[in-house]
């Protein structure tokens, strides 16, 4: 075993039983200790190991934010629909300029629109994406009605469902325009 000691100089040590020329001829043939380095397959072989790696992160990431997004669509979508039954409610569950629409069985009055931004803030203009529907639907009871609110992001309407709330309203019915001139 060669080892240094100072300047130039290198001491010879062997251990018992071992044997240093041969250890000598070990570091002298090449064929034995490469010092090349990594081969051309290892270096491949590592980098398809990273590279599978690297697009399960990827994969990772891109799910994340798919979810991040879907999340926040439905959150502010909630939101939305809840404050569009607030404003329902305080009004008396009319709608001002909704058509009656519908089949001979059920009526259904509907009205839609889009949300207004609130603020001044270019920033703050997340609202005008969305759209909301409301249904005023008349039910086998009499004096009760379906009040459906539908809120949906117009960006995102292929990938995220539409948030839909459902209240039970006391409701009149539809007017006939031929019983309302049978009335009079």
């Amino acid at each position: 075993m060669n080892t240094k000691v100072g300047k130039g100089i290198e001491l010879n040590l062997c251990i018992l039983g071992e044997n240093c020329e041969t250890k000598k001829a070990m570091r002298e043939d090449s064929s034995f200790i490469s010092n090349r380095g990594f081969s051309l397959i290892e270096v491949l072989a590592a980098l398809a190991v990273m590279s599978i790696a690297l697009v399960a992160l990827l994969n990772t990431h891109t799910n994340n934010l798919r979810n991040f997004i879907t999340i926040r669509v439905l959150s502010e979508a909630t939101m939305l629909a809840q404050e569009t039954m607030n404003e329902l409610e305080l009004a008396g569950y009319t709608l001002e300029e909704g058509e009656e629409i519908g089949d001979e069985e059920y009526g259904r009055i509907y009205e839609e629109g889009l949300f207004e931004n609130d603020t001044l803030d270019e920033k703050l203009n997340w609202r005008e994406e969305y759209l909301w529907e409301v249904f005023i639907d008349e039910t086998d009871l009499e004096g009760i009605g379906k009040l459906t609110v539908r809120v949906y992001n117009d960006i995102f309407k292929e990938r995220v469902p539409p948030v839909e709330l459902v209240t039970w309203i006391p409701y009149a019915g539809f007017i006939d325009e031929e019983e309302e001139a049978d009335d009079d």
